[in-house]
């Protein structure tokens, strides 16, 4: 109303403003904070003070810190119940004082300042919260406090080179853990806690000496178990134990192991940057001994010819034959006797006889109707023996008792080199055919009948070669339909580069020889002979497995293979990059080119024959049609 006096609304009095600590921040359903969070929680000078004033988070609502750790003397770092998950953390800034900015952590040089997100911060830290990763879900206060006793203690470290070992090694330990580091190496350091080292205690309280089996079982060790001293010499880590298993344990709870440096090198190079190696596997064999690809000119000047009797004695001789059937993939011996059981002798000298269908033994020789392609007189591909068994057979021994035939000469050839070759051309419409085509081989006669499936002909990892499986006579009809132009082209090529007169070694074994080759590596064949002749055609042979192979080349003397391994590659990865610009490679290259450009030219060539057919069956058309 005009006139009318004007009335204010009286300000309401400001609140008194509470301390910090008693405020309340609540977020839009959710739990009351006792402080605003902010995004950014260290500022530009890389400080934090949960104390020093700060404008309103004004985004929405988030998880805020926790308060900043206190540096409570001598230790690791402390939250204010529950540990800091890293340990070698300083403050900067000492013990906090009033007004003074919280410590800042570093973390192998790392400012706080840095760790914008989860992803990128430090192991086992989060960037909203100090707890630890594996207890992010935990209550603080469940968690133990500092503590003296729970904290590691700490062992003298020392640096020692053991014989057999091309670097010095740095050994540090604390009472749960030991630390092992090659000076000088890329490799990151090898650690091992207590419990596990005890578990591999081998002394003759831990482990029968009769069967070397474990006396006791790994859920005895008690989990407050310690190291208490670590010393080194010639025969390996002494590592003394306290709180020990009770029936194993000195008077005084002690127990000291021997870590034997053999051990320890196996055990590093299996969880280093080469997990797959084992002291019991083909990857460490080939580590050992080292892999020579090979082509008929080279294995011509390399096969090894061994004798008989000195094999059959053991020693270096038999040592030998294991070190060619790593490195090679085939040796000979020579002065076998005529006898059908030298076989067996030959065979049971490295392992037990891996026995199949046709028995422990078995006979190659020409006979009517036979079972196997083998036993007959034609010719024989290029293959490798029983792929439709679940374990197909590692080590094959062939012993020559007869051979009076025109014809029927040995062939070999390393498909190792043609797979490492192969894998260098991953884009090739042929190659990827190899790769992705599965394939199946099978038997059935005789009241037999095996089948099994492999992913590929070519099998690589990570763009290594791995495995090559190829016997084209035993595929089985049973497999996968997926047989197209890509598989024909690419299955013509593998054959082409395996049976190249470059790449197959060619040898008529004579009555005393035997051969053993590997299975896996080694294809092998024979050309046609003439049973009608006059003359005759007799091999005797036997399997060996892998793991039984694998299990007696694991007992070769220390330094044995190394002494003449020579430069020789000793890892699928070195043996697929030394081949490169060789001219094998550009062999190679120069066929995918020509399988290539001779498909195209046989696609367009059926491209044009469907054109022409198109057309004629048009002009048939318009001239049956009234006009």
């Amino acid at each position: 109303m005009l006139g009318a006096p004007v009335v204010k609304r009286a300000k309401a009095p400001l609140r008194a403003l509470a301390p910090r600590s008693a405020r309340l921040y609540i977020r839009p359903g959710g739990r009351p904070y006792d402080r605003p969070y902010r995004s950014d929680r260290f500022d530009r000078s890389d400080r934090y003070d949960q104390y020093a004033p700060r404008r309103p988070w004004r985004g929405p609502a988030r998880r805020p810190p926790p308060p900043a750790p206190v540096y409570r003397g001598p230790g690791p770092i402390y939250g204010p119940t529950y540990p800091v998950p890293w340990q070698n953390s300083m403050p900067v800034s000492g013990w906090r004082q009033p007004g003074n900015y919280g410590p800042v952590y570093q973390q192998q040089g790392v400012p706080p300042s840095r760790w914008e997100g989860n992803s990128r911060a430090p192991p086992g830290i989060r960037r909203d919260s100090l707890v630890p990763r594996s207890s992010r879900n935990l209550s603080p206060r469940r968690m133990p406090g500092p503590s003296s006793d729970s904290s590691p203690r700490k062992l003298p470290s020392f640096v020692f080179k053991p014989r057999n070992f091309e670097m010095d090694l740095r050994i540090s330990a604390n009472s749960s853990k030991i630390y092992i580091e090659e000076v000088d190496s890329t490799l990151k350091p090898y650690g091992v806690v207590s419990v596990a080292l005890r578990d591999k205690c081998s002394c003759s309280k831990c482990r029968d000496p009769a069967s070397s089996q474990k006396t006791f079982r790994t859920s005895e060790i008690p989990p407050d178990l310690k190291m208490t001293n670590v010393a080194a010499d010639e025969t390996g880590l002494h590592i003394t134990f306290e709180n020990d298993i009770p029936r194993l344990s000195e008077p005084d709870g002690t127990h000291t192991m021997v870590y034997s440096w053999s051990d320890l090198q196996s055990q590093r190079l299996w969880t280093s940057a080469k997990p797959y190696i084992m002291r019991t596997s083909s990857a460490r064999l080939l580590n050992r001994i080292g892999n020579i690809p090979w082509d008929k000119e080279v294995i011509t000047n390399k096969v090894q010819s061994i004798d008989y009797e000195a094999y059959i004695k053991g020693g270096d001789a038999m040592w030998d034959v294991i070190v060619e059937l790593v490195r090679h993939g085939i040796v000979f011996l020579r002065n076998v006797p005529s006898d059908p059981e030298s076989i067996r002798r030959i065979t049971t000298t490295i392992a037990p006889i891996q026995p199949t269908f046709y028995g422990e033994l078995f006979d190659v020789r020409a006979k009517p109707n036979a079972e196997n392609v083998a036993y007959t007189s034609e010719y024989l591909g290029l293959h490798q023996d029983l792929l439709y068994l679940a374990n197909p057979p590692k080590i094959q021994i062939l012993h020559c008792l007869e051979n009076s035939c025109t014809g029927g000469e040995s062939l070999f050839s390393d498909a190792h080199r043609i797979g490492h070759l192969l894998a260098h051309f991953p884009e090739s419409e042929a190659v990827k055919a190899l790769l992705k085509r599965r394939v199946t081989y099978g038997y059935e006669a005789n009241g037999f009948a095996y089948q099994r499936s492999y992913d590929a002909n070519l099998v690589t990892k990570n763009g290594i070669f791995h495995k090559l499986w190829w016997s084209p006579p035993f595929e089985s009809h049973h497999g996968h339909l997926e047989v197209n132009h890509h598989t024909i082209q690419g299955t013509h090529l593998l054959e082409t580069l395996l049976n190249a007169p470059e790449s197959v070694y060619e040898r008529k074994m004579e009555p005393g020889e035997c051969v053993l080759f590997d299975n896996r590596r080694v294809l092998h064949g024979r050309n046609a002979f003439d049973a009608q002749g006059g003359g005759s055609r007799w091999l005797r042979g036997a399997y060996i497995s892998t793991q039984d192979f694998v299990s007696k080349a694991a007992h070769m003397p220390q330094g044995y293979a190394e002494k003449t391994r020579e430069a020789a590659p000793r890892s699928n990865e070195r043996i697929q990059e030394s081949l490169r610009n060789t001219p094998w490679y550009y062999d190679v290259a120069d066929k995918i080119t020509q399988v290539e450009q001779e498909h195209q030219a046989y696609m367009l060539k059926i491209k044009e024959k469907k054109e022409e057919e198109q057309q004629m069956r048009e002009r048939e058309t318009r001239s049956i049609t009234p006009r």
